[in-house]
């Protein structure tokens, strides 16, 4: 029986949930002892005929169900079925049906959420505001508007009350995924607590527009070194967790060749374009765009510039993470076996013991398998399918970040293949990858660093000029001295100060209270003459200063802990 320290507050929703579930056959998920009387009633009396249920297979139960559910669990639909090396073919296929659009939300109810988030109306915002939506989806919908001065954008608006529902919808899936991974070995497997858990974080992010703002704004930084390639500008005064701000794009998807070959727009240049970004954004900088597929990015026909659009889909990848993951595809392009799987339990999380001869012969076979033709033919996604599968079968499993960059890599390879069917995908991705590292360790870029710490010298002057003055009285003088501080640096040595204070006193005190027995068993062997009888009140005097002493220091030593900790 499912049961949660945190139990969901909102009980109505819960009921909503577990009554879907029954009626799709999958309430076992979801059991809770509250619900255990009207199981049966439930099974018998709610939704879908069980013979209709029954003629479904179980990844449309689970699609429909999702669908029926709503916005938070289509978007975990999605998420999941981006886990391609995890999940069977005919899960995939059903799962890559979710569509999370809905009708869009009355206009007066969009209205009274700008008013409230932005303090004014959109009449008095903009020069004009569009009431009927561009587009509409779960958790917000996009109008076009004009700014005062002239300028085309988009508005995007937080559906009234979703936050609320999604955050409800989430806490259910935590009780559901604790209580499968308590209960079911390949829910431990499929790390499903963390699957649902970085989903939750996801998603908690793209309910903060703010957060699509500021990673719009630093792509835009990643790609500036791309000629181009940009994403839109942002109207940060016109940004609020609700309301989003951005510059309208007049574009056509990537994938659209047909307005392509109309704008005469060369496409097998673009595909290398657009390779490049997504080599730079993934392998060199480690700040990527996680769902490049076609509707997310748009070609402007006029200039043939590629602009990545919806940023609330984003992820890093370490350092570490970027040359493992370099390396591997550098060893699959060796066709290395024993490095790809070296690398590959590196990168990995391992659930059960991995026998790495044995992967690395079924690694060995597959590379055999796929890459014995040119690289021309070679289906760089297929490949990278199969080898997660691989793994995963042996008891590897990727990290969330890496599984969405790998995702980018495989949606990289479909719209570049549409734009130039015959591009080599690894051979035009080692060569950018090697090209773009050459540029960040080249002299220019090393200039340009040198640059960047001349203006910050520069901006530094009038200290650094009162410093100078200083340090030539100093020597005029002939009494010169130097003062190097750094708060963090001047932190530590203080604390290591008061660390080496504190050993020494200990020390000291624990001499004195050896030394002081010492004394007074010396001092009671004595006859009561005189000098036993000094002696005697010397080593008391002594024994009670130091246990008072250490007292005192085990006392500021608990003081000092609850200070910190509270």
């Amino acid at each position: 029986m499912l049961r949660s320290r945190n139990p969901v507050r909102n009980v109505q929703r819960y009921w909503e949930v577990q009554t879907t579930f029954l009626r799709y056959g999958l309430g076992f998920l979801v059991d809770r002892e509250e619900l255990a009387r009207v199981r049966p009633f439930l099974t018998r009396g709610l939704g879908r005929p069980a013979a209709e249920v029954a003629a479904l297979s179980l990844p449309e139960r689970v699609r429909l169900l999702l669908q029926e559910l709503g916005p938070t669990y289509v978007k975990l639909g999605q998420v999941v079925s981006s886990q391609s090396y995890i999940l069977p073919e005919e899960w995939l296929v059903e799962l890559r049906k979710l569509q999370n659009e809905v009708d869009p939300a009355p206009y007066a109810d969009i209205r009274q959420v700008i008013v409230d988030e932005l303090g004014a109306s959109p009449e008095t915002l903009f020069l004009s505001f569009e009431e009927r939506p561009l587009a509409a989806a779960s958790i917000g919908q996009v109008h076009r508007a004009v700014l005062r001065d002239g300028t085309p954008v988009v508005v995007k608006v937080q559906r009234p009350g979703i936050k609320p529902k999604i955050e409800e919808d989430l806490a259910i899936m935590h009780e559901v995924a604790r209580f499968l991974a308590r209960t079911t070995t390949w829910a431990r497997n499929y790390d499903v607590v963390g699957i649902v858990e970085k989903f939750g974080e996801g998603l908690s992010e793209e309910l903060d527009y703010t957060v699509e703002a500021r990673y719009a704004d630093r792509l835009r930084e990643v790609l500036r070194a791309d000629e181009g390639v940009r994403t839109p500008r942002v109207y940060w005064d016109l940004i609020t967790a609700r309301v989003l701000t951005m510059e309208f794009i007049a574009g056509v998807k990537i994938s659209n060749v047909a307005a392509l070959d109309a704008a005469d727009v060369n496409q097998p240049a673009l595909a290398d374009r657009f390779i490049r970004a997504m080599v730079r954004q993934i392998l060199i900088e480690g700040l990527f765009h996680a769902d490049p597929h076609p509707g997310n990015v748009f070609v402007i026909p006029a200039t043939a510039e590629i602009v990545f659009l919806d940023t609330g889909m984003m992820d890093r990848l370490s350092a570490d993470q970027r040359a493992d993951l370099s390396g591997l595809m550098v060893a699959l392009n060796q066709r290395d076996a024993a490095g790809v799987v070296r690398i590959a339990i590196r990168l990995g999380q391992t659930f059960k013991p991995v026998d790495q001869r044995r992967l690395t012969r079924i690694t060995a076979r597959m590379i055999d398998r796929y890459l014995s033709s040119s690289l021309e033919d070679v289906p760089f996604g297929e490949v990278v399918a199969q080898l997660l599968q691989a793994l995963f079968a042996n008891g590897i499993r990727l990290s969330a970040e890496l599984t969405l960059a790998v995702k980018a890599l495989v949606q990289m390879e479909q719209i570049s293949r549409t734009l130039n069917p015959a591009i080599s995908i690894g051979s035009v991705a080692a060569s950018a990858a090697g090209e773009l590292l050459q540029q960040r360790l080249s002299v220019d870029a090393a200039l340009g660093s040198l640059r960047e710490a001349a203006l910050e010298l520069a901006s530094l002057g009038p200290d650094l000029r009162d410093a100078a003055a200083a340090v030539l009285e100093q020597l005029k003088s002939g009494r010169p001295t130097v003062s190097l501080e750094s708060p963090a640096l001047l932190s530590e040595l203080a604390r290591l100060d008061d660390i080496a204070n504190r050993a020494t006193i200990s020390l000291t005190l624990t001499g004195m209270t050896i030394g002081s027995a010492i004394t007074l068993r010396a001092a009671l062997s004595r006859e009561r003459d005189r000098l036993g009888s000094v002696v005697g009140y010397a080593g008391a005097a002594s024994f009670a200063l130091s246990m008072l002493g250490g007292t005192a220091l085990v006392g500021q030593a608990l003081w000092d802990a609850w200070r910190k900790h509270g």
